[in-house]
């Protein structure tokens, strides 16, 4: 039995799409809880690590009431409003988001129930969800393994809930303190011009970031192209680009992708410890969750993912 701790921020989503009427929907930490979920089967227990408004929680409760491998034991309820953040698309895959005031991050005492888990994957998806303290303080725990998705981290919000780029002066500190890190190649980019010399390629990047810190590997994400991965093996570290599998049908939703990238990635690699064959599993299971519009459920994974999730892919 695997025991998988997630912490993140659940989100109220508000989705303006390009054609057809606005919807709500439960996202944020919904997407990697689910996908973990239906992935790992009664092989696991996933446990949540977040703060969850009542206004929001009879919503995510509902959206995930059918999951039994999923436990709240670690979900704090908290009497302000929910995180929402309205996503307006303008193109098929970009789109404007306005993000609402943000749950408090959690802090170590709140994580401190992640100690016994085989895997921690921290999704900083409102840019604030833990402390670097409770992420230092994970690192210590006797895990396989502790997973970064940097996500929002890089991030801060104007007045109007607008997101925009901002310096981290820590950052290397919340690489120091993973595993493994996965960002895409828009966080990536930003990171990039905060390096001295200014590395030319996500290939140089990767190597750079992983001479500074102790990384065992990172995941550069590039949507429909798959992603750039490296990994080191003893003092070396190989880097591979790795495409998302052909598909029969064009992508039509990109929401969740990441999460069920980073997901994916985790489940195998916990099980098999090799490396690159959990990155091409991760972009296969991410490509295949472009093919339905909207999260996630037990009947779109059982159609369009399962056929593809056998962990000897």
């Amino acid at each position: 039995m695997k025991k998988i701790g997630v912490s993140g921020t659940f989100i109220r989503d508000e989705i303006i799409p390009l054609h057809g009427k606005p919807v709500g929907a439960v996202g944020g930490l919904y997407h990697p809880l689910a996908c973990l979920s239906l992935l790992a089967g009664e092989a696991s227990t996933i446990l949540p690590f977040a703060r969850l408004g009542k206004d929001f929680e009879s919503a995510v409760r509902t959206a995930l009431g059918s999951f039994q491998n999923i436990a709240f034991s670690h979900v704090i309820g908290d009497d302000k409003p929910n995180t929402c953040v309205r996503l307006e698309y303008f193109t098929p895959n970009d789109r404007d988001e306005i993000t609402s005031e943000r749950m408090a991050p959690l802090d170590v005492q709140e994580c401190a129930g992640a100690a016994d888990c085989d895997a921690i994957i921290v999704n900083m998806i409102s840019g604030i969800d833990i402390t670097l303290a409770a992420l230092k303080a994970m690192h210590q725990f006797k895990t396989n393994l502790l997973y970064l998705d940097f996500h929002s981290l890089g991030y801060a919000l104007d007045e109007n809930g607008k997101r925009y780029g901002q310096p981290v002066p820590n950052w290397r500190c919340w690489l120091e303190h993973c595993d493994i890190v996965q960002m895409n190649e828009n966080e990536a980019l930003y990171l990039m011009q905060l390096l001295q010399p200014n590395p030319a390629s996500f290939e140089a990047f990767i190597v750079q970031i992983m001479e500074m810190t102790h990384m065992r590997g990172m995941h550069i994400t590039l949507g429909p192209e798959g992603s750039i991965s490296g990994f080191r093996d003893g003092g070396k570290v190989t880097i591979k680009e790795i495409a998302f599998p052909p598909l029969e049908k064009t992508s039509v939703d990109i929401i969740g992708c990441g999460d069920v990238f980073g997901a994916g990635f985790v489940w195998h690699f916990l099980n098999t410890g090799d490396f690159f064959r959990a990155t091409r599993y991760a972009n296969t299971v991410a490509s295949r969750n472009s093919l339905f519009a909207g999260s996630i459920t037990k009947r779109k994974f059982e159609e369009f993912i399962k056929p593809y999730a056998a962990l000897e892919n």
